[in-house]
């Protein structure tokens, strides 16, 4: 079993369609036809655990509301098992407008505040692999992390924490968090990626794996850098797909399957779920086929 902690969300899709302009201001007069809920964050790569076969157990915060409940109703139809620590703030959810048939996204709608959470009562036994959705939203704590530097943490952060995960087994930013945090625009170019990449493991002392969209991931540790190149798609929604590419990581890893092979997976699966719209998973089979077509 895999151990999921970190910034639960809630993303709501709301259809409708666009005929015409608002005789008020020049924009699109959105009418509604119907919404769905959909995990997200923490959620999400848990819920690409489950889909992959794997048990998991998910430990992350809710407030006291609806979306709260939609969130447990969402992990117990999937079977993931969770801890739902109840906090004062809302849920965190994200909502997108989007027009059909061509499912187009206007806009999104974020409905968020710090969250302020005790998770230490809830991650006494744990698996050894341990993956942290950290979106930076205040579920995982400074506390927790150095609590759980004994396991095999595999983290997907933003840039402002980056120095916390310092000496933990893997931390996989993407190119755009790579260039925030080194106040520079990063090429995405094998030479550039690979040499930021390189430099940002030796600061934390761990491995680093930074996810490059079409242009795959690279692996960089202290003395070695590689590249894994991905398949020319027709990407259809990115949403998510970095929520895929750790939780297959994981899976893979747990399994016993080399970081290497366990990378060269992962790009697949997260190549594959791009062409999904919105926030999506790649279940076994998909990703059997699809390894079957590519390796």
């Amino acid at each position: 079993m895999l151990t999921v902690i970190g910034d639960l969300i809630i993303d709501k899709y709301t259809y409708g369609s666009v005929e015409r302009i608002s005789p008020e201001a020049p924009v699109p007069v959105f009418k509604k036809h119907h919404h769905e809920y959909r995990l997200g964050g923490a959620a999400n790569v848990a819920a690409n655990v489950r889909a992959l076969g794997e048990e998991v157990l998910l430990i992350a915060a809710v407030g006291d509301d609806e979306a709260g409940a939609i969130a447990t109703r969402l992990l117990n139809e999937k079977g993931i098992k969770h801890v739902l620590v109840k906090v004062k703030q809302p849920t965190i959810v994200k909502e997108r407008l989007v027009a059909t048939p061509y499912n187009q996204q206007l806009l999104r709608i974020d409905e968020e505040q710090e969250i302020e959470a005790n998770l230490m009562p809830y991650v006494k036994e744990l698996s050894d692999y341990v993956l942290i959705a950290d979106y930076n939203k205040g579920t995982v704590s400074e506390e927790l992390i150095k609590h759980l530097n004994h396991k095999k943490l595999i983290v997907d952060t933003k840039p402002p924490k980056f120095h916390l995960y310092k000496h933990c087994f893997i931390i996989k930013p993407n190119l755009k968090e790579l260039s925030q945090y080194f106040k520079q625009n990063i090429d995405n170019q094998d030479h550039e990626v690979g040499r930021a990449a390189q430099r940002l493991a030796q600061q934390l002392h761990t491995t680093v794996v930074v996810t490059r969209g079409e242009r795959g991931a690279t692996l960089a540790q202290h003395n070695s850098i590689k590249h894994f190149p991905a398949k020319r798609r027709k990407v259809f929604d990115v949403v998510g797909a970095g929520d895929t590419f750790l939780a297959t990581l994981g899976v893979y890893l747990a399994q016993g399957h080399s970081l290497e092979y366990s990378i060269t997976v992962a790009n697949v699966a997260a190549g594959k779920v791009t062409e999904k719209p919105g926030t999506a998973v790649i279940t076994q089979q998909e990703l059997q086929q699809e390894l079957r077509k590519t390796l």
